[in-house]
């Protein structure tokens, strides 16, 4: 009774939630789920109700009716972990939403776990029809949620008036890819800008959370990776939906926790998720699946990823950045993005063969056909023509004042070609560092380029290269870096110059040239090898990770457009050309390495 009094004397103003209302039948014989028009509210759970007071007293209060409650042996119901929900918990949930969604109704005496939150996401060839979001609603919580995704679906099933519509859209429900995502109790945000949100939030695993007066909503990791948004920007939106005025979300957090009692939530979240209509539930990790160590430690394994990543670059013609999200070209093609794929793809050739789904006759015309204004497109271009022994294009490296990377590819093409003075004027500037960690910022091209120039003599800056991979090294991650959490990350690099400090795609160009020293006895000792294998197939597995695989094509408009591609980042589902051609490189250096050791380990033997 004590607790009852002291619910109602500080729970939010906000009005009781209601749950979507089946409409009686109508002309089409279906009984609709109705978005109800009630703000969605925060006063449902305890930690969440303790977030709206704002005095010492109240929190006091509450502790001194703890003690009451306790005393009198009543107890308080447990309350959700902030952690994520086990991956039991959110398959059982699954198993509760999907017999709903097929039905298109939801029992009204039906009931879940307690949890933080959740959110069910409905998609039908390929496209979200329904999205449901429920946060602080207890046990009503995953049921709420999925109500409102099959409300919002409706729509979309629907197609026509007559007797057969129920049917109809029965048999449609049958086609629907569902996703469903628990989260733990919601945690207090306390940054003051949306920037310092997104940089606070662990992409593709939190959701974010706002409560602005009476109402909250959230937005979960699989909309935000399938949009492209980050945690701030979709804070931002909330506030904007939430409150009814864009501009209002123009306002920085600390503005709206000042003055508009606005509050900022982070939940730590799991996912289950169908591939396909009627496929089994899979786990998923920030959107995908977990890449193993064994999916790239032999032979078979890599050959299998180069013909893979091979095949998507043979097919990419148009674009320097794709989105498969949407099917669509972000940025259309540039001279040098051609220029660079059609090396990938010629060492791809060379190493591998026309296994990778590609004829040399059928490349060489494309090469033939690249526009090469400029200086390092023409570098790429005869990179690529020296593979296929295409002749090749007059290349002036005079003007000196293109970066590093721009001059390292040019010094490697010139040493390709035979003309290794020239390339050694480039490489002399190249070299003039004062930390060796700055020439990860050239790689792979300037190590290529000195192994090149230096032909079979010994290397000059042998010694800054070493160094070099050493600091790569050190900035890779390993589990014990990433957590249990974050496993997909681990070899990756860490580029702590970016915004975000989490490992990309870059990772790719580093460890293209760390390939092609494994097997350089000038750069690795025997005795070395086994240790710098190791590392480089952690960091083949980082690049494997980012590959589009059926696990995370789910969320695309044309997965079969998209599969072997390799995203910019595990949250990021843009897939740049550079990508993809960086980490076919990066493969091909580890399969001439391997055969290469190979090869020394057979003369070495006995006779």
């Amino acid at each position: 009774m004590v607790f009852s009094c002291w619910q109602k004397r500080w729970q939010p103003p906000c009005q009781e939630r209601s749950r979507p209302a089946l409409l009686p039948q109508g002309p089409a014989g279906v009984q609709r789920l109705v978005r109800p028009a009630m703000p969605r509210c925060l006063h449902a759970t305890f930690p969440l109700r303790m977030l709206y007071q704002i005095n010492t007293s109240a929190w006091l209060a509450w502790a001194g009716l703890l003690c009451v409650s306790l005393i009198l042996g009543r107890g308080v119901a447990a309350q959700p972990s902030p952690a994520a929900p086990g991956a039991i918990a959110t398959m059982d949930a699954f198993e509760r939403v999907e017999p709903w969604v097929r039905s298109l109704a939801v029992p009204d005496d039906a009931a879940g776990p307690d949890m933080g939150g959740a959110c069910v996401t409905l998609r039908l060839r390929g496209r979200v029809v329904g999205r449901g979001t429920s946060i602080g609603l207890g046990e009503q919580t995953l049921v709420q949620a999925a109500r409102l995704a099959i409300a919002d679906a409706l729509p979309a099933l629907i197609v026509s008036s007559d007797a057969d519509a129920e049917a109809r859209a029965l048999l449609e429900a049958r086609a629907l890819v569902v996703s469903v995502e628990l989260a733990g109790a919601p945690v207090p945000l306390a940054e003051q800008t949306y920037t310092e949100i997104s940089a606070s939030l662990s992409p593709g695993l939190d959701a974010v959370a706002v409560g602005l007066g009476s109402a909250a909503d959230a937005v979960f990791p699989l909309e935000m990776l399938a949009s492209g948004q980050q945690a701030g920007s979709a804070a931002s939106r909330l506030v904007s939906s939430i409150s009814g005025d864009a501009l209002t979300g123009l306002r920085q957090p600390s503005d709206l926790m000042a003055d508009a009692r606005a509050s900022f939530f982070r939940l730590r979240t799991s996912a289950v998720s169908q591939l396909r209509a009627g496929g089994a539930p899979k786990p998923l990790v920030r959107g995908g699946r977990l890449v193993e160590l064994t999916d790239v430690a032999s032979r078979r394994a890599l050959e299998r990823f180069v013909d893979e990543t091979a095949a998507w670059l043979a097919s990419l013609h148009d674009s320097d950045v794709y989105l498969p999200t949407n099917d669509s070209v972000i940025e259309p093609a540039s001279p040098a993005g051609q220029a660079l794929r059609a090396f990938a793809l010629a060492r791809a050739i060379a190493v591998r063969g026309e296994s990778v789904g590609l004829d040399r006759k059928s490349l060489r015309a494309q090469i033939e056909q690249l526009n090469t204004p400029d200086t390092t497109s023409r570098a790429l271009a005869n990179l690529a023509r020296s593979e296929l022994d295409m002749p090749m294009l007059e290349l002036d490296p005079a003007d000196d004042r293109g970066g590093p990377v721009s001059r390292a590819i040019a010094a490697f093409a010139l040493a390709r070609a035979g003309e290794r003075e020239r390339a050694e004027r480039l490489l002399k500037g190249l070299r003039r560092v004062e930390n060796p960690a700055e020439l990860v910022g050239a790689m792979p091209w300037l190590g290529w380029a000195e192994q090149a120039a230096a032909g079979e003599g010994e290397i000059p800056s042998a010694v800054a290269l070493r160094e070099m991979r050493r600091i790569v090294t050190d900035f890779q991650l390993t589990a014990a870096d990433a957590g249990a959490d974050n496993l997909d990350l681990v070899g990756g690099i860490v580029f702590t110059s970016g915004t975000l400090p989490l490992p990309t795609w870059q990772s790719a160009r580093p460890v293209a040239f760390l390939a092609s020293m494994l097997s350089d006895g000038r750069l690795t000792t025997p005795a070395e090898q086994d240790a710098e294998l190791a590392s480089l197939l952690r960091s083949l597995r980082f690049l494997r990770q980012l590959a589009a695989s059926e696990a995370e094509a789910f969320i695309y408009r044309e997965p079969a457009s998209a599969l072997g591609g390799i995203r910019a980042a595990v949250w990021d589902q843009q897939m740049p050309t550079d990508a993809s051609a960086m980490t076919l490189l990066a493969l091909v250096e580890t399969l001439e390495s391997l055969d290469s050791m190979a090869r020394k380990d057979r003369q070495d033997g006995p006779k």
